[in-house]
């Protein structure tokens, strides 16, 4: 058996027989929360450009969470997926 690139419409899959394991390239970290439309929508709030909503000063992302405008779960989802893309960052020695 071989490998083979299959085409779709959003792009190309590798079927790699014997390949059990995959990582899909991972987004920037600030770029996270275009998953999540009620953080990003907030994000310009934040006192800071570069916020990535964990523990900056003044953000905006923070006091709807606080305030109960932003579902803590969700939040929470966002914060896990965050600290994923940045253990597999680090794994692949792309982080800090």
């Amino acid at each position: 058996m071989s490998s083979a690139i299959l085409k779709t419409p959003w792009g190309e899959i590798a079927d790699s027989p014997g390949v059990r394991d995959y990582t899909p390239p991972l987004a920037p970290s600030r770029e996270v929360q275009r998953g999540y439309p009620e953080i990003a929508a907030l994000a310009a709030g934040c006192r800071f450009p570069d916020c990535l909503h964990l523990r900056e000063p003044q953000c905006a992302v923070r006091i709807a969470v606080d305030s109960a405008t932003v579902d803590a779960r969700r939040y929470e989802s966002y914060r896990r997926l965050l600290n994923l893309n940045r253990q597999l960052e680090e794994r692949r020695g792309w982080g800090g």
